[in-house]
């Protein structure tokens, strides 16, 4: 591969980085982008044979691919929130939808960027003990939305499988869900992630991919699961509907 080409992919990396700003994330983010650059494609970029990889790559570019899955979780808090809304509507929400993007939350965020965002965190807080407080109560934080989640999780499937559950079993906890998971991107981003870009080097990162077993992300990633198409056609369908109001004349 070139340098240029090099330069290109690192380039396509960092405009997703950009995008991703604190605050661009919580944005209705839901365009399906064809350039998006997950943890897995910028792995397998780096292990190719005729890469270079005596040089370090800059720790900005694996802080880009955490921003990148948060704007991808953005997308599904959307969703559900959509959803949620319906109970106001006089409309029936989509509860196999539901069940969907819930089950996705608690077996990838929960399962792998989580987890990961812990060991990162915790090197942080090593070398800068003034970000212990924030640090502790992400991780605290990280627990619970795995907590109710899964408390979504069991009542949602219930729904889905026949079993009669309250509205006020999915409709308040799936709010608080979806507001408190938005407030700890934003945390995440604002608070621990500038910190994280500037102490922790691509050691650091190995040592944290190595404890953590790859997962391929079942929506978002090369080869989406068939469990989710219902969600890639959702977001590829309000994308549609985005562009095409972008389009029309004034």
């Amino acid at each position: 591969m070139s340098p240029v080409s090099n330069r290109k992919t690192l380039q396509s990396a960092r405009a997703i980085e950009n995008e991703a700003k604190p605050g661009a994330v919580f944005r209705h983010t839901k365009a399906v982008r064809s350039d998006c650059v997950t943890a897995q494609s910028m792995r397998a970029w780096q292990e190719r044979p005729d890469i270079d990889n005596s040089r370090e790559v800059p720790m900005i570019d694996t802080i880009a691919l955490l921003r990148a899955e948060h704007v991808n979780f953005a997308k599904l808090l959307d969703l559900l929130d959509e959803q949620l809304d319906l109970f106001h509507k006089g409309g029936l929400p989509n509860y196999e939808l539901m069940l969907d993007i819930m089950f996705y939350m608690t077996h990838y965020p929960d399962l792998f960027h989580h987890p990961k965002e812990d060991l990162a965190f915790g090197k942080i807080k090593e070398r800068n003990g003034s970000v212990g407080p924030a640090v502790e109560e992400l991780m605290k934080q990280h627990a619970l939305l795995k907590e109710s989640g899964e408390r979504l999780v069991a009542d949602l499937d219930g729904i889905v499988n026949g079993s009669i559950v309250p509205r006020e079993h999915v409709e308040g906890p799936g709010r608080t869900y979806v507001v408190n998971f938005r407030s700890h991107i934003e945390k995440e981003e604002t608070e621990l992630f500038p910190v994280a870009a500037k102490l922790l080097r691509t050691k650091d990162w190995s040592a944290i991919d190595a404890a953590i077993k790859p997962l391929e992300d079942p929506i978002f990633g090369k080869s989406a699961q068939k469990r989710y198409a219902a969600i890639r056609d959702q977001i590829a369908r309000e994308a549609g509907f985005e562009n095409m109001a972008a389009s029309r004349p004034d």
